[in-house]
């Protein structure tokens, strides 16, 4: 079988948020189901964004620290009823006043232009 990641996926859950829709305002919750340098999947309910479309997420390091947003390009998906996965390219990470990154993002840190 033809192996198309180009890096090394690392399987450890934990949750993100995600703009379901184009104009949606409001967040949902999700959870990551693996990450590598280059990206990410997540699953989550009701994402109406299709492939080769951009996404926003945004994530927690720590519970009392600021959200990391990231902008990112949906490269597969696929829909159980309202359960979808999701394989996201990362474009682009805002770090926001979020100095000391941890993992995955320390991983990310120098691949992408971080913007703070």
């Amino acid at each position: 079988m033809d192996n198309r990641r180009k890096g090394q996926r690392v399987r450890i859950p934990f949750g993100v948020e995600i703009l379901p829709a184009p104009n949606a305002t409001n967040y949902v919750p999700g959870e990551i189901r693996d990450f590598s340098p280059d990206g990410f999947s997540f699953d989550a309910k009701n994402i109406e964004i299709g492939t080769d479309n951009d996404i926003r997420t945004r994530f927690q390091v720590h519970p009392e620290s600021d959200y990391i947003y990231v902008l990112g390009r949906i490269v597969w998906k696929i829909q159980y009823g309202d359960e979808c996965q999701v394989g996201v390219e990362i474009k682009e990470i805002d770090t926001g006043d979020n100095v000391n990154l941890t993992f995955p993002f320390e991983m990310w840190k120098d691949k992408f232009k971080l913007r703070t």
